[in-house]
């Protein structure tokens, strides 16, 4: 009776369902790798092979940089596309991209999550948590939409407008997110990197700055629009 009666006065919460069902944003990387060995993701129309798709996916989603076939010369439109998400998602991190889709689905964010967030993203409380996945959120597209402007002031004269437009918006995204993606492969030759732009100032100062103001990370630039001084911002920040 009193195990009953305590069950009644304290019911145990049910289980918060989130968004991601089928293991895309989670860390389950054979799903991903499997979009990457189809014969649609690659250029020659034949499969690159699971292991190849397996590190790719690795890779981008770490955003670690490491390839094992050149970017723009093996994959297709499909296949950078999927890399690039894959970039996007590994750079927000996990509970970023759950809020992202709650935000777009108008659903509430519920005490569960909060403390999942608060934990995940090492906040001390959970006082203002989902501003600043917001606010993380909202820096993250404006600064790579400003990169992808800029880059493509150099890349569409010398690509064409839409093709110079996905370079642009691709290593904007790539340079945020520190993750060392390129497409230019297919202009200076394989794995030549921006080695092609070494004497061009506004395609390296772009990636230059995008790199280090996506390196600082979500709560020095929360810190900073919060304190507005240098002597107030905290040790980490500083």
């Amino acid at each position: 009776m009193r195990a009953l009666a305590a069950g009644q006065l304290y019911p145990q919460p049910e289980p918060q369902r989130h968004p991601d069902r089928g293991g895309l944003l989670r860390g389950d990387y054979s799903d991903r790798a499997l979009l990457l060995t189809l014969p649609i993701a690659s250029r020659d129309g034949q499969s690159a092979g699971f292991f190849t798709g397996l590190f790719t996916a690795t890779s981008s989603t770490c955003v670690t940089g490491l390839i094992l076939v050149d970017t723009w010369t093996q994959w297709t439109l499909f296949g950078q596309a999927v890399i690039l998400t894959m970039i996007q998602l590994g750079g927000l991190g996990f509970m970023t991209v759950i809020t992202l889709v709650s935000f777009a689905l108008h659903r509430r964010i519920g005490l569960s999550e909060r403390l999942i967030m608060v934990s995940t993203l090492n906040l001390n409380d959970m006082d203002g948590v989902v501003r600043v996945v917001r606010h993380a959120l909202i820096g993250t597209f404006a600064m790579e939409t400003a990169g992808a402007v800029l880059m493509s002031v150099c890349l569409i004269p010398e690509f064409g407008f839409l093709k110079g437009t996905w370079h642009a918006v691709f290593h904007a995204v790539s340079s945020f997110c520190n993750a060392g993606f390129d497409l230019l492969g297919g202009r200076f030759g394989a794995f030549s990197s921006l080695a092609g732009y070494n004497d061009n100032p506004l395609m390296l100062g772009t990636t230059a700055a995008l790199i280090v103001v996506g390196g600082l990370g979500f709560f020095v630039w929360e810190d900073i629009v919060d304190k507005r001084c240098w002597s107030r911002l905290s040790v980490y920040s500083k």
